[in-house]
């Protein structure tokens, strides 16, 4: 179609209009190797301007018969214009643009665009122009918008020019040669191997919480996996936002990299470092199974825990909610298995606060003593340093101790 088109383009930059274009005025040579090459014939109803200062070298003037039907078969009538029979010669633009609709009427579809004259024209009478998508499964828009354009029976509401035909053009291929968009699967169901939006590859899933699923995933284009927590719903979008807002600004070993806040499936998601394989909750079960902690293994367990609330303290920002849950997305520490070190993974309830520092714990000072001691951030990690030195949680008891249990997270 390009290649009729940007010919009749040429002509008519010269004046020159064919004014009855149809399939039997097209030769098509150079079919067996593939490399199409067309030729138009049939110019003896064609007509000619005088040159202006568009084509100044156009000095000669063809007016062209009045009875262009007489010169086409039967079979070709069906691509002339509606008008041709009536319409003064000097309108060869129109009546060109009518016959390339029809022309790519028949490409699209293989078929021709009526059965006679008759047929055509009350076609174009019900629909005002020829609908492509009553002939062809899967017609695409500019298809459609092409075809019904160029052959409008209302000369006026046709392309005016061979230019705006090749421009819809420009849009069909568009149409034709874009991929058909990737199927994906919405985070809530996604499972192994299944593609997300955005480019994500999910590797398996984490976990799911009361605002965000978390599944490990890899991004198109790197060997890489991440962290990817994305909203339950709508109404958890603006949490999320949120910690991404805190997790961006922090810059700590033991505190998991936030690598950038997206859209996924319509929810805020946020994409983040992976910060290992295995929650505290499930180290400490481990360990209630194997036994209490090496002193090394708890020093070092202890000296990153205080590390990471150190700096976050150091920040301002305020994390009332730890937790040791088996879900990735809760705020919980993490250990990498390489080289066991605690981290935390995410701050869903971190907010800024003023910048406020504590002294430090005394270690004489027993669980509660040291839980009333201290505000909310280190108060919550006494039940955690106890948990990593029995294998157990401390048994809460009652009154004021139950109450601080209760606000560290357990």
């Amino acid at each position: 179609m390009r290649d009729i088109a940007e010919t009749l383009k040429y002509a008519h930059s010269k004046r020159l209009y064919h004014r009855a274009l149809g399939p039997q005025s097209i030769l098509v040579q150079n079919v067996e190797s593939g490399n199409f090459q067309l030729r138009l014939m049939n110019w003896q109803t064609a007509s000619r301007n005088v040159g202006d200062s568009a084509s100044p070298d156009t000095v000669h003037r063809t007016t062209g018969t009045r009875h262009v039907e007489e010169y086409v078969e039967d079979p070709g009538l069906v691509y002339l214009a509606p008008e041709t029979t009536r319409a003064d010669p000097a309108h060869g633009p129109s009546l060109d643009v009518f016959s390339l609709g029809c022309i790519a009427y028949h490409v699209f579809s293989g078929q021709a665009p009526a059965e006679s004259v008759l047929d055509l024209n009350e076609k174009l009478r019900i629909s005002q122009g020829l609908n492509l998508s009553d002939v062809m499964d899967g017609c695409g828009a500019h298809q459609q918008e092409l075809v019904h354009v160029a052959t409008c029976p209302e000369v006026l509401a046709r392309y005016d020019t061979i230019r705006g035909f090749i421009d819809e053009l420009d849009g069909v291929e568009d149409e034709l040669t874009t991929p058909d968009p990737e199927a994906t699967v919405d985070p809530s169901v996604a499972g192994k191997d299944d593609r997300l939006e955005g480019g994500f590859t999910v590797v398996k899933r984490m976990g799911k919480g009361s605002s965000s699923d978390a599944l490990l995933v890899r991004e198109d284009g790197s060997d890489e996996e991440l962290i990817l927590k994305v909203a339950l719903d709508v109404a958890h979008n603006d949490r999320l936002v949120a910690e991404g807002e805190v997790l961006a600004k922090l810059h700590h070993h033991n505190i998991v990299a936030h690598r950038r806040t997206l859209s996924v499936a319509g929810r805020t998601a946020l994409l983040l470092k992976t910060a290992g394989d295995k929650t505290l909750a499930e180290t400490l079960k481990e360990v209630r199974e194997q036994g209490r902690l090496s002193l090394d293994m708890l020093q070092r367990f202890g000296e990153e825990l205080m590390a990471a609330v150190n700096h976050l303290e150091a920040e301002g920002v305020a994390h009332p909610r730890h937790q040791a849950r088996e879900h990735r997305h809760q705020p919980q520490p993490h250990r990498q298995a390489a080289t066991r070190a605690v981290r935390f993974f995410a701050v869903p309830h971190a907010s800024r606060q003023h910048h406020r520092r504590h002294a430090p714990v005394p270690r004489p000072l027993p669980v509660a003593a040291q839980a009333r001691a201290l505000g909310p951030l280190r108060r919550a990690l006494c039940p955690r340093r106890h948990a990593l030195r029995d294998g157990r949680w401390p048994a809460a008891g009652v009154g004021r101790w139950a109450n601080l249990a209760r606000d560290a997270g357990r």
